[in-house]
């Protein structure tokens, strides 16, 4: 498998057979689609029957080459088999339709763990990393060359490492193709940069100890989400490849069993660039997220499952970021809060004062008001005022206590439907909400993790 022009092709015919059963193949075309993969399998003797679910299914097949259209064998896994149609023909034949949950291409090696080395295609690396790619290309002058040819010198970049622990070192690696041969890391050619060089990021994690693919995979989300952090943008992998000691897999998984659901634009751009943070502040910035999502990973896990899937309704949105901020705040006590006046508990307890006024004293009155009416530092509402404090520089001004207050009702009325609460937000302000949570949000990230404040406002606002 050639890495650099690695695609998933729509479909892969080929022939198909159970793990226990290789003389037993089927014929059978497996499609991949934008919202989910399926496998359409052909075959005419009646003594095979196949369960409702298959654990796994190997096929041959073969794939081409988009440049030079050239076939070549490709040995594919599936897992997570689950039965969809079935159509008994008169003659025998039978056809039956599975949708696949996970999809393994691999150099016919048998060690899917032991990984040593993971490369991920990410387009959008290449914007983020444009100014790198630009530098390049650089004007080559020489005197023996007339004035009307121009030349143009390419030199590869070297790769950038972001982050490096006793565990993992990320990075991200520039790659190229050229249309001529060329010498190792320079080309001479005519013309524009595009027209005989390519070039193509890819973000590479090396493991210093070997792990296994599930600790592989937690270990790629975790940085995943600080680039849709930095780069403020959610996107997916064109292909993840896992390097093992016997060679390599590319690996897809149904978009359905991911539970994530990124809108895909072709020309995604980037609202910042790598240019923008020193070497040091990466290198810092990446060392206080490591630091951080061990102590909250839940909670960030929460945001990013949510912002990540585009056909959550809003009300779990409001639910799962108010969830965030409760989590991350569980360690912070901020000051004793009144309670907001429109609200109905305001209105309930100052009916109880009112008609203790003739049986109490004025310090038994007191005492009972701050029980009413006050929330407790170490309650939610306080804790998020606490919170807003940190980074209410880099906010707008509707981001007060009164939004505060109406936000933590509604969440309430949406956990618990039958809350009885006036004060909280319209249908219709929960687009507005929203975005406002994910402002704050991120800008309270970014500041944990040490991120400059022109930077978190070229962020936040979009």
């Amino acid at each position: 498998m050639n890495h650099f022009n690695f695609q998933f092709q729509k479909r892969y015919v080929g022939l198909w057979h159970l793990p226990d059963n290789a003389n037993c193949k089927f014929s059978g075309t497996l499609f991949i689609e934008s919202e989910t993969i399926f496998i359409d399998l052909f075959f005419q003797d009646s003594s095979v029957t196949l369960p409702e679910y298959l654990e796994s299914l190997h096929g041959s097949t073969f794939s081409v080459n988009e440049g030079s259209k050239e076939e070549y064998l490709e040995h594919i896994i599936l897992k997570g088999l689950t039965f969809l149609y079935i159509k008994n023909f008169g003659n025998g034949l039978k056809h039956l339709k599975y949708e696949v949950k996970e999809l393994i291409i691999h150099d016919n090696i048998s060690d899917f763990d032991n990984i040593r080395q993971v490369s991920l295609r990410l387009p959008i690396l290449d914007k983020w990393t444009n100014s790198i790619l630009c530098d390049a290309y650089k004007d080559l002058k020489n005197d023996k060359v007339p004035d009307y040819i121009k030349f143009i010198c390419f030199e590869a970049p070297c790769q950038y490492i972001l982050y490096s622990s006793e565990d993992v070192t990320i990075s991200i690696y520039f790659s190229y193709s050229c249309s001529y041969s060329i010498y190792f890391s320079y080309s001479c050619s005519y013309g524009s940069k595009d027209k005989h060089i390519i070039q193509k990021t890819f973000l590479n994690f090396n493991f210093k100890k070997r792990q296994s693919f599930y600790n592989a995979q937690n270990i790629i989300t975790e940085y995943i989400y600080l680039l849709f952090l930095l780069i403020n943008r959610e996107f997916t992998p064109h292909h993840i490849r896992f390097f093992t000691n016997d060679g390599s897999y590319v690996y897809m998984i149904n978009r359905k069993a991911s539970f994530k659901f990124i809108n895909e634009y072709p020309d995604l751009c980037s609202y910042t660039e790598l240019k923008d943070f020193t070497q040091s502040d990466i290198h810092s910035i990446f060392d206080k997220w490591t630091s951080f999502y061990k102590e909250q990973s839940d909670a960030i896990n929460t945001y990013y499952e949510t912002s990540s899937n585009q056909y959550l309704p809003p009300s779990s949105q409001i639910r799962n970021y108010i969830s965030f901020i409760d989590s991350v705040t569980k360690s912070m006590k901020g000051k004793n809060a009144i309670i907001h006046k429109e609200s109905r508990r305001y209105k309930w307890a100052q009916m109880i004062l009112e008609k203790t006024v003739s049986c109490l004293s004025k310090s038994e009155q007191n005492e009972l008001e701050q029980a009413l009416l006050y929330s407790k530092g170490t309650q939610l509402k306080p804790r998020f005022e606490k919170l807003i404090e940190e980074v209410k520089d880099l906010l707008p001004n509707s981001v007060n206590n009164d939004f505060i207050e109406k936000i933590i009702n509604t969440r309430n009325v949406i956990t618990h439907p039958n809350t009885n609460e006036d004060y909280i937000l319209n249908n219709n302000e929960y687009e507005d909400a929203i975005y406002k949570l994910t402002q704050i949000i991120r800008s309270f990230l970014l500041r944990r993790i040490g991120v400059n404040n022109p930077e978190i406002k070229k962020i936040i606002s979009f």
